[in-house]
């Protein structure tokens, strides 16, 4: 049986993972019950990883706003994410100091149209 892809419990559902993926290889697929994370924010969708349109780069993870801003696993990972506990509701409150170089990532990101696919104008 293949190892578990995406920590659904920890993700937030924001997308991005789906969106940097440059084979296609994660869908956004919505959740039975919505869940509230915040007063502004509740996860509706979560990412399913294709195994086999995969190429193992990464960018799913690295781009996950839970690794990339607070320093926690990814919740997507192309091997596996293991087991863990994050209380996501809680580091979506916490104030985040964002480094330049991150800033940066995070901007090319959001202003490539071929990148975010799953982004409406």
């Amino acid at each position: 049986k293949p190892a578990k892809k995406v920590d659904e419990d920890a993700c937030i559902g924001c997308g991005g993972c789906a969106n940097v993926c440059p084979t296609n290889a994660i869908e956004m697929k919505k959740l039975a019950s919505p869940v509230k994370l915040t007063d502004s924010w509740t996860k509706t969708e979560v990412p399913e990883l294709n195994s086999l349109k995969c190429v193992v780069c990464y960018y799913c993870h690295d781009f996950c706003p839970v690794f990339l801003l607070y320093g926690k696993k990814g919740t997507i990972h192309p091997n596996t994410v293991g087991n863990q506990e994050v209380d996501v509701s809680e580091l979506i409150n916490q104030p985040v100091k964002i480094s330049d170089d991150k800033l940066k990532v995070i901007s090319q990101y959001l202003s490539d149209k071929t990148i975010l696919k799953n982004r409406e104008d």
